[in-house]
């Protein structure tokens, strides 16, 4: 059936149905009121599956990337016979990967499918997909209003994604591409996108903030739009949105944003990647020093060795290549792409152990003074009278503590002399 074709029938089941004594309805949110729609049974193989499905957005990508073939465009035109039967691939595969199979088959329809006017389903296009497979003839269907525009949709869609909870939810990245998809496709204004998700501003806002990370990731691999190669590192991206806007000096920022792509791309087998992200977090002013002074040796010495090559007897490329080396490393050249990451990554590594190690160091050789101070502070607080209980043990305490504190008098003098 063509799309006017797909029209009329579904007129002519609604009809019958809200006429049969029989009827039954289903309570769906349009337009944030509740609307009660009559349930039809529509023959599987006539329903169109919903390209703008907020959870294949990426899995489009990743297909258009495995079929070099296919044209660029292929998911843009929802009746394409191509496009329909490479939606229905995808969304098999993500049967698949759940083992959710059996049960879309086994179970009963616990609540019937949204369809648009013109038969698109809008929720349940995994289900569709297994009833194909499996050759079930009959699917349980509620239609959408007839003058349902693109943006009721996406918010009915939104809407259905934060009160279910299903098997499957929303990939990460399915989910930022679906919020970009209603800004920037549909011109949703986030207030309402907000207001369907259940978000408040600051979260939503780290949520699109996380998402222009993850194009600057890409963009920086030289593989732009490739988001199925993030998949496995939404702690990464959730703690590089949260910490970054919180380094004011901008060459720091920009250094420590460059460093944490780096650790995703090459991360270290050491320990959980999100705690190396906070190691270098907590440390960044002494790494970044560190790093920077590191790199400037490094830079150093490979423009001395560019020198030694010059032939001295042309004293212009001397003072070329002096002149071309002045400065040494700037901060903005670390990381500044993704060919070196993983030996950038291991010098970062090098420095931030480095740096840690130093600052234990550090407060060990302070802890003597630190607790002398503490032990100090907390006797000039003290007074004893005529009423202080245990005054004999305080005063064993006191005697212990004036043993002590001559040892530790005799080893401070014994280290003059040493």
């Amino acid at each position: 059936m063509n799309k006017t074709q797909r029209i009329e029938y579904l007129r002519t089941l609604v009809r019958a149905q809200t006429a049969s004594e029989e009827r039954r309805t289903f309570r769906i949110t349009f337009r944030r009121e509740n609307l009660d729609r009559v349930v039809i049974r529509v023959d599987s193989n006539f329903l169109r599956y919903r390209l703008q499905n907020g959870r294949t957005h990426r899995r489009q990508i990743l297909y258009l990337k495995n079929h070099p073939d296919a044209p660029s465009n292929l998911f843009s035109d929802p009746e394409s016979e191509a496009a329909q039967r490479a939606q229905e691939l995808i969304l098999l595969d993500m049967v698949n990967e759940k083992n959710l199979y059996k049960n879309l088959i086994d179970e009963k329809q616990k609540e019937p499918a949204i369809i648009t006017f013109d038969g698109y389903v809008l929720n349940g296009n995994r289900r569709l997909a297994a009833l194909r497979r499996a050759n079930v003839q009959y699917m349980d269907c509620v239609v959408l209003p007839e003058d349902a525009l693109p943006n009721d949709l996406y918010e009915v869609e939104l809407d259905l994604q934060m009160a279910e909870k299903t098997e499957l939810e929303y990939d990460w990245v399915d989910e930022l591409l679906h919020i970009r998809y209603g800004l920037e496709t549909l011109g949703e204004s986030d207030i309402t996108i907000r207001k369907t998700m259940r978000l408040e501003k600051p979260e939503f806002d780290s949520l699109y903030y996380k998402l222009l990370l993850v194009d600057q990731y890409l963009g920086w691999t030289k593989r732009s739009g490739q988001y199925d190669l993030v998949e496995y590192d939404e702690e990464a991206f959730k703690q590089l949105a949260k910490l970054l806007p919180k380094i004011s000096d901008d060459a720091k920022r920009e250094f420590f944003k460059r460093s944490v792509f780096a650790l995703i791309l090459t991360p270290p087998e050491e320990e959980r990647l999100y705690k190396h992200i906070r190691r270098l977090y907590s440390n960044l002013d002494n790494v970044y020093t560190k790093f920077c002074e590191s790199a400037k040796q490094k830079t150093f010495r490979e423009d001395d060795t560019m020198k030694r090559t010059v032939d001295e007897d042309d004293p212009l490329a001397l003072v070329a290549s002096v002149e071309g080396s002045e400065g040494g490393a700037s901060s903005s050249q670390f990381f500044e792409t993704s060919d070196s990451a993983k030996e950038d990554v291991t010098d970062l590594m090098n420095v931030i152990d480095d740096v840690v190690a130093q600052e234990t160091e550090e407060r060990d050789r302070n802890a003597a003074y630190e607790a002398v101070s503490e032990a100090q502070r907390l006797l000039q607080g003290l007074t004893i009278d005529s009423l202080t209980t245990d005054q004999a043990a305080i005063k064993s305490k006191l005697t212990e503590i004036i043993r002590k504190s001559k040892e530790l008098l005799s080893s401070i003098e014994k280290t003059k002399t040493e």
